[in-house]
């Protein structure tokens, strides 16, 4: 047996390995040669060979940044702040003529990622699509606008607690018009607990067998008029025994310069049962704060478009809104009254102010004053 000095073996393995990755860059290149196995079902270049996706479908991206200023005082907020509020990215594709996908990411006060709608649209007819994924519920018109482009004031009406704030959640839906009717029906997991900590960001899967209801109704009476009205209900501990219902009706009002914006939201059911304390664990829920269920609420707000299409001003458009929410368990609650102006000094481009003063009635409330101002620009 002939052995060869370390040197020489050193060569033929350099050789060796340069000859195999040759013939490997041969395989890649011709798919004939691919050893037994690995070869593709179809040509490599041809577009069918892609897992998923078409190419001939086009995407929209669209977002908005909204940058916020927060001096509202204390308690809400102690210091004054700037904050970056929202980066928001939306994008759907329309695959043929009747489906739709719809994805959005929201990066939210420098720290959370959430995505609060992902879903597909399939319209089966001018009076029904069906929806599945995440999307908001269809309870309040004031969560389904409230995206800061689109709403008139930077702070939310205080009966958005009633309606858990941010409701987003997973499940179906179907919605449609019929002339001047509109409607919405979902079923979804629901809320995990009676504040915004029942709204989950991540791990959204529901904690108990028993599904939420919610129904939206829309009527379209005359030009400039729009009346709704919805319901909800469902079941929020693991146990699923604590339930449960809210009412919502609003109102919404444009004629020329006005626009007009009101809603009622009333909750009942069982409170959480304990406030979160480590020393009581595991009979309390981190997610429970001792919420009460009783709640009613209700906001009125008006704004005029006071100058537009002028050098420097798309829009001028001062605001005014009168809140209240009450806690009717302990008879309590906030009353406030907001004074704001919006200034857009080209389209998608928005600046604005506001200021307010609450007032806190019986044993529960929020007192104090503050001011709110944002930058926001959509693209």
């Amino acid at each position: 047996m002939t052995t060869f000095p370390a040197s020489v073996r050193r060569r033929l393995g350099v050789i060796a390995a340069t000859g195999l990755l040759l013939a490997g860059g041969a395989w890649a290149e011709d798919p004939d040669q691919l050893p037994p196995g690995d070869q593709p079902s179809v040509a490599l270049d041809d577009p069918g060979s892609r897992l998923f996706g078409a190419a001939d479908l086009s995407i929209d991206f669209h977002g908005f940044v909204n940058v916020e200023y927060d001096a509202l005082g204390a308690p809400l907020s102690p210091t004054s702040t700037f904050d970056v509020h929202n980066f928001f990215l939306a994008s759907q594709v329309r695959v043929g003529r009747d489906v739709r996908i719809f994805g959005e990411l929201e990066y939210e006060h420098g720290a959370v990622v959430r995505a609060d709608r992902v879903f597909i649209d399939w319209a089966l007819h001018p009076a029904l699509t069906l929806r599945a994924g995440r999307f908001d519920a269809p309870l309040s018109y004031e969560r389904t606008h409230y995206y800061a482009p689109v709403r008139l004031l930077s702070s939310r009406p205080l009966p958005v607690d009633i309606a858990f704030h941010e409701w987003s959640d997973t499940g179906l839906q179907a919605y449609g018009r019929v002339g001047w009717l509109g409607y919405a029906v979902a079923l979804v997991n629901g809320p995990l607990a009676l504040t915004e900590r029942g709204i989950q960001i991540t791990e959204v899967a529901d904690d108990n067998a028993n599904k939420t209801l919610v129904a939206r109704l829309n009527a379209h009476l005359v030009p400039g008029l729009e009346l709704g009205t919805a319901w909800g209900q469902g079941r929020y501990d693991p146990q699923g025994r604590l339930a449960f219902r809210v009412f919502e009706a609003d109102l919404r009002y444009r004629r020329g310069p006005l626009e007009v914006w009101s809603e009622y939201d009333q909750r009942w059911g069982d409170d959480e049962p304990c406030a979160y304390d480590p020393v009581l664990a595991p009979t309390c829920d981190a997610r429970y704060t001792g919420d009460h269920a009783a709640k009613a609420g209700f906001y009125a707000l008006a704004a005029w478009t006071a100058l537009e299409d002028r050098r420097l001003v798309n829009y001028l458009k001062p605001v005014v809104r009168y809140d209240q929410v009450e806690d009717r368990e302990v008879h309590g609650g906030t009353r406030r009254l907001t004074l704001g102006l919006n200034w857009s000094p080209r389209p998608h481009f928005l600046l604005r102010a506001e200021y307010q003063w609450r007032r806190q009635f019986g044993p529960a409330g929020v007192p104090g004053q503050g001011l709110m101002a944002a930058a926001v620009a959509d693209f």
